[in-house]
Order: structure tokens, then C-alpha cells, then sequence
């Protein structure tokens, strides 16, 4: 009765395919089935092209089975055997350690880790997914890296949290093309039409699905989403951005990354928010400019400090950015009480720093915004 629309309705047929595995009609149980005979609907035999596929297998063997086998070069599988699923904090899929001694997390199309989910009913039941996930030389054929040389990816949390030894194997195949970009580039506009401006829970900044199925944030200057008190009213506010942000290739290209592979991405929790599927692409333009080296600092790196109107103790990093105290990397720690936090002389188990690795995890360096802790921060302790 409200006349309203949701935000990313869910299709059935290709698109359900896209993010289920099977379009729903296959089922004679399934919704699909039997919405399609309450409301006479008469669907078109379309013939999928996006279904999710197992990500290639670096030989062509079957999958190990369950038991480890040790490998004839390494005794990866004798020192770590598969480990049973786990759930890991902050993020909703389980990982496990697989057969090789990598990290692998529960995925049904060999390429995203499963998201939205509950992770402890998950791990309940006994079930096994389709097609895991797995670090080391496989994740770098389907994303470009490894998973490992990231300190923030999900493989280093999961290896650090599961006590894994991943051995370090020399990767032979570099990213294989998968769907060429020109085939996905024609086809993905007819399939993903382009969505409106939303906001998405936890980020202050509209995005929406672009021409080419990747997510894209609103952004005035191409290289940072554009952080807003109100992002309800810039969504709504039928204007056009002076320019968008757009995750995958041209986010490679522009920052050195796709945004795709850490969950805790906003490209990540916009494509979930709004069930986009990007495409499949391959990107061949990697930037060949690298970050420039900080100047060593010979004044000694500041102390964690409290500040007036921010409950998450502060300080200057050694780079120089504002730097808050976070166990995730993601999260200032605001809920504490600041004054005990810094007499207890501890760290923080990832400090969420200002500037550019701010830019990766929230579309912004937080120096974009006066009344952001950032810039407070930076006043206050003349950074």
C-alpha cells in the first residue's frame, strides 16, 4: 500500500542465476515457480551467459580429496592439513585452510567469497561449497594477486587467525583472460541496465550501478567518492555528479586496485547492497607509477593521545597522516573509554590511518571533509 519500490529487486531466470547458481525455475518448489504460476507469467528461454563458473584449476586434476595427499614437491599437506570451516571476526564467510596449506573461503563461483550470509548456520550444516576460493597461485589467476601481499586482505587475516603456513609456491600462470572486455562491454549494458543513485548502510556517499554492471560511487573529482553529511539528499536530488568513480578496471588503473577483492570494500558492499554483477573483465592497464617512498621522520612518532569531541584515541602516524585506533582497520574505536585506552600503553591491532589507505577502505581520504575526524585530528595535533 506504500506505492514505494525496492531498492535492487531480485530477478529470477539469468540474474538469479547470476547470484544463486540456478535462475529458479528449475525447481517446481522454488518462488520463482510459483509466483510465475499465480501471476500467469510466460518467461523468455533465454540462454544465460554469466552463469557462474569454477574458477580454473591450475592443473588438471580433480580437487584433493578430503584426506591430504602429500604433494610430491612440498610438504605443505603433511605440516597443514585441511582444516574443518571457521567462522573469522568481521567477516561472513567461513574459511578454513585447504588442502595445500593456503587459505580458502566459502564460495559457490570460484571467485567471491560468499557475503550476506550467517556464517555460524553456515558452518553448521555440514554443507560444503561449490567451487572455495582459494589463496596463493588460484587467487592470483582469478584476481592478479595472491592474497597475501596485502596485510588487510581476507587471506592474511584468515592465515594470521588460523595459524596457516601457506607454502610459498612459485605461481607459473599469470591471470589467464577469462571473458574478453569487449565481449562483456557489449553484452553487459542490455543485461544491467543502469541503476539510481542509493545509499548504501555504512557509507555516506551515493553509488549505483553503472553502464558496464560495475559498481560507481558519486565522486566531483574522479579519484575520491564524495563524502556528504546528508548522502539521502544528494541521491535524491536528480542532478548529475561532475564525475563517477568506477570500481574494477578503471579503479585498477587509477588506484591499484579492482575494489572487488577485500570484502570490506565500498565496491564490495555496493555491488552486495545492490546485486550488481560486474563483468568478468581483464584488465590490461595496470598503473606503472608507484607511491612515493615517505621521507624517514627523525622526530620520534607521537603518542596516542585523546581529543576533545572524538572518543577514539588519535596520533600522528609515521607517515604523517592522522592515524585512530582500530582492530579492524576499518573502524575507529569510538565506544571506549579513550583515557584508559592510552594509559594502558597497548596498540591497536590495525590502525585505520588517514590519506590514501583511508581512501581504499571509505572512497576518501577523510581530509575532504573539515568536520571529519581527520581533519580534526589534524588540527589538534599539528599534524
Amino acid at each position: 500500500a506504500s506505492n514505494a519500490e525496492p531498492k535492487a529487486p531480485l530477478v529470477c531466470g539469468c540474474k538469479h542465476l547470476v547470484v544463486w547458481g540456478s535462475t529458479g525455475y528449475n525447481d517446481p518448489r522454488h518462488w520463482c515457480n510459483a509466483a510465475k504460476a499465480a501471476l500467469g507469467a510466460t518467461p523468455t528461454n533465454e540462454a544465460c551467459t554469466s552463469a557462474p563458473t569454477p574458477v580454473p584449476t591450475l592443473s588438471p586434476t580433480p580437487e584433493p580429496t578430503p584426506e591430504p595427499t602429500p604433494e610430491p614437491t612440498t610438504s605443505a599437506p603433511v605440516t597443514t592439513p585441511a582444516s574443518k570451516w571457521t567462522c573469522i571476526p568481521k567477516y561472513t564467510a567461513p574459511m578454513k585452510i585447504a588442502n595445500d596449506g593456503n587459505i580458502e573461503c566459502w564460495s559457490n563461483n570460484g571467485k567471491d567469497c560468499l557475503t550476506g550470509q550467517n556464517c555460524a548456520a553456515l558452518v553448521a550444516s555440514n554443507a560444503e561449497p561449490k567451487a572455495p576460493l582459494v589463496c596463493g597461485c588460484k587467487h592470483l589467476v582469478v584476481w592478479g594477486s595472491t592474497g597475501y601481499n596485502d596485510p588487510r586482505h581476507w587471506c592474511n587475516a584468515a592465515k594470521a587467525a588460523l595459524g596457516a603456513t601457506p607454502t610459498n609456491e612459485a605461481c607459473t600462470s599469470a591471470p589467464t583472460p577469462v571473458p574478453t572486455p569487449t565481449l562483456e562491454t557489449t553484452s553487459t549494458p542490455t543485461t544491467t541496465p543502469i541503476s539510481k543513485w542509493s545509499c548504501v548502510n555504512g557509507f555516506s556517499f551515493p553509488m549505483k550501478i553503472a553502464s558496464d554492471g560495475n559498481i560507481e560511487c558519486w565522486s566531483n573529482n574522479g579519484r575520491e567518492c564524495y563524502v556528504s553529511a546528508n548522502c539521502a539528499a544528494v541521491a535524491s536530488s536528480n542532478t548529475k555528479p561532475p564525475t563517477t568513480l568506477v570500481c574494477g578496471c578503471k579503479l585498477l588503473a587509477l588506484l591499484g586496485y579492482t575494489g572487488y577483492n577485500d570484502p570490506n570494500h565500498w565496491c564490495n558492499a555496493g555491488k552486495t547492497a545492490l546485486g550488481a554483477s560486474p563483468p568478468n573483465e581483464v584488465c590490461t592497464s595496470v598503473p606503472t607509477t608507484t607511491i612515493a617512498t615517505p621521507i624517514p621522520s627523525t622526530t620520534p612518532i607521537p603518542q596516542w593521545t585523546c581529543i576533545k569531541g572524538l572518543a577514539s584515541p588519535m596520533k600522528i602516524a609515521s607517515d604523517g597522516n592522522i592515524e585512530c585506533w582500530s582492530n579492524d582497520g576499518k573502524n575507529c574505536a569510538w565506544n571506549v573509554n579513550c583515557d584508559a585506552l592510552v594509559a594502558s600503553n597497548t596498540e591497536p591491532k590495525a590502525p585505520l590511518v588517514c590519506g590514501c589507505k583511508h581512501l581504499a577502505v571509505w572512497g576518501s581520504t577523510g581530509y575532504n571533509n573539515a568536520t571529519h575526524w581527520c581533519n580534526m585530528a589534524k588540527a589538534a595535533l599539528g599534524a
